[in-house]
């Protein structure tokens, strides 16, 4: 007897399979749930097995590896129900298990097709034999000009997450070496950094956008590459929800220093800011000419474009509009003549969006409330702002919440104010 099943998704996620083999009664016989803080599908946390007459025979559990690939189910007794191992392509080396052909979400967290031998990425599939896509990249060269190769033939350091993109990287441009100083009872570390410059991005800028603007978002301190891409899903995701048709860029940067280590991230953010992100724009607008950038930045991100911008040898002119979210600055940034001022020069306008109350800022960044300089009702000496500059106070929707930006329940009316600029 043909078998028959159907699937249900909510955005991205798929939350249910149906068993239709009897069309006459189908029953959802699969349920999954999902990591609910990355909005994109990513990596399931559950799988639950349902009988016809609806009542749940058991929950699985997922592990992952740091490539978010499925290694294990385990069910509520804790033993291994599932084991599997993969090579970098995603072809499956080993497979054991009672659920192991059960499971269908394998290499990647991504959705196996058993019969065609694929793995469905949402917009395409991914032949792990071949170790690339069966069909021609849905943007085109903007994913670079090989459309169908994976992840720039890089699988080990790289992951697709909707068969889409692949980040802009700088966190080969500064590396941190870690030294302990021994002092009479006890060690005290020591934090500095040596700049690489043999690469300063990685990524491919691929073809002009149709759609004749970017938007660059660039994240803030502490963050891991993983945290980077989810915080740069979440961007995307809400900005074209918000009818943003502009193409994004995600920009990562080594900004992920323990937190008593804040004053090397600046400095990191200085130097990414004046000298990969520099040459990532330079090497935009040279590629394409007519295309318009739009910056958004988040906490200490703003420190990597106000360093670009303010410093006519880099050569960064000709922005459009740059919007900073509860950004983290120094103080003298700000101080008349200086890198604030000097930054609105070379853009359209500049957007300082905040949160008097916002948490971060308030207990580890006090010398860097730009809201502070600027008058938190206001700035207070107007005559100092640049008339370019304009502060949005998101108090109501952002809260407490440093990184309410990434928020769906918070960010609505930010991103519509927003999108009325960057488009």
């Amino acid at each position: 007897m043909t078998k028959r099943h159907r699937y249900i998704y909510h955005g991205y996620v798929q939350i249910a399979e149906i068993d239709a083999t009897d069309e006459t009664a189908p029953y959802a016989a699969k349920t999954y749930r999902w990591d609910p803080s990355e909005p994109v599908a990513t990596r399931p946390l559950a799988l639950t097995l349902w009988t016809r007459e609806g009542t749940a025979r058991e929950t699985l559990y997922y592990a992952h590896d740091l490539r978010k690939n499925v290694v294990s189910l385990f069910d509520g007794k804790g033993l291994r129900r599932a084991s599997y191992q993969y090579d970098p392509y995603g072809n499956i080396t080993s497979m054991e298990g009672d659920m192991a052909e059960s499971n269908p979400y394998r290499f990647s967290s991504e959705h196996h097709d058993e019969d065609l031998g694929l793995v469905y990425y949402n917009y395409r599939h991914y032949n792990p034999t071949d170790g690339r896509w069966t069909s021609r990249d849905p943007i085109a060269e903007r994913g670079g000009w090989n459309l169908y190769g994976f992840v720039g033939n890089r699988p080990i350091g790289e992951t697709d997450q909707l068969g889409l993109y692949t980040l802009i990287s700088a966190r080969q441009t500064v590396k941190l070496v870690w030294q302990w100083e021994r002092r009479p009872g006890r060690l005290l570390p020591i934090y500095w950094y040596h700049i690489r410059t043999v690469a300063p991005y990685k990524g491919d800028i691929g073809a002009c956008p149709d759609c004749g603007c970017v938007f660059i978002w660039i994240h803030g301190f502490n963050v891991t590459l993983k945290q980077a891409e989810d915080s740069f899903k979440a961007i995307e995701t809400s900005y074209k929800q918000a009818k943003g048709r502009c193409e994004v860029y995600g920009f990562t940067w080594p900004g992920d220093v323990p937190e008593v280590a804040f004053q090397v991230a600046i400095e990191i953010a200085h130097e990414v800011g004046k000298g990969a992100f520099s040459k990532f724009i330079r090497d935009l607008k040279k590629k394409c000419p007519k295309t318009r950038i739009h910056i958004g930045t988040h906490s200490l991100g703003a420190r990597i474009v106000l360093n670009a911008l303010q410093t006519p040898k880099n050569k960064v002119s000709g922005i459009g509009h740059v919007v900073l979210t509860n950004a983290a600055v120094n103080q003298n940034v700000l101080e008349p003549g200086k890198e604030f001022a000097q930054a609105a020069k070379f853009t359209e306008s500049i957007h300082v969006v905040h949160s008097r109350k916002d948490n971060i800022l308030d207990r580890w960044y006090r010398i860097s409330q730009m809201y502070v300089a600027l008058g938190e009702d206001g700035p207070e000496h107007q005559d100092q702002i640049p008339p370019n500059v304009h502060v949005k106070d998101c108090t109501a929707d952002f809260g407490t919440d440093h990184g309410a930006v990434y928020d769906f329940k918070k960010n609505k009316n930010f991103w519509e104010y927003a999108t009325q600029y960057i488009n």
